[in-house]
């Protein structure tokens, strides 16, 4: 898991892949979805056997202090 000082804006062009969040909530995206983040501490992992073709951009930004 890893958390960063960024907007991320991220794109799941082919394949699928994992988004995993706090208290294990995992979000599963497909060819065409997309999400955007701030500061959200997460990680990424394919479960399957097709490799995941994402584009992501990545805008400095800070974090919600909580």
């Amino acid at each position: 898991m890893h958390t960063s000082d960024s907007v991320d804006c991220t794109y799941l062009i082919s394949g699928s892949i994992v988004l995993e969040l706090d208290e294990n909530k995992k979000v599963e995206l497909f060819e065409v979805d997309s999400v955007v983040q701030n500061g959200t501490r997460h990680k990424w992992y394919n479960e399957g056997e097709i490799p995941a073709l994402l584009i992501t951009t990545c805008i400095g930004s800070e974090r919600k202090q909580e």
